[in-house]
């Protein structure tokens, strides 16, 4: 979600500057990011379970620490493939639908935490 709030504010400042205007976007940083994300939660939830290993402490690091470079390196690199189309309401409606799903996956959260005590 706060990956495509720059989209959305890329989008909105390209009405007012043709410098920021953009068609389509590649989704292989997304998905580049989804997978770093995926492992970095993998390994958090390895080293909550382990709290004394080190090791996972490291790879949580390591995982963390490369997810935004390899998203950066990722637009550039992939920039014109598997491209869809985006415009302002586009990038709104995903900002919005990706807030709702994170603020209701939030809540469950709490409430299974909730049941848990």
């Amino acid at each position: 979600m706060w990956m495509f709030i720059v989209e959305t504010a890329g989008q909105f400042l390209s009405t007012f500057f043709d410098r920021f205007s953009k068609d389509t976007f590649s989704i292989i940083p997304y998905l580049i990011s989804l997978i770093s994300l995926a492992l970095l939660i993998a390994c958090f939830m390895k080293l909550l379970k382990n709290a004394d290993s080190k090791l996972w402490t490291v790879i949580t690091i390591i995982v963390g620490a490369l997810s935004i470079p390899s998203f950066i390196v990722s637009r550039y690199l992939f920039e014109g493939v598997w491209t869809l189309p985006i415009n302002l309401s586009i990038s709104f409606f995903i900002t919005l639908s990706l807030f709702l799903i994170q603020y209701t996956l939030k809540k469950w959260s709490k409430s299974l935490q909730n049941e848990w005590i």
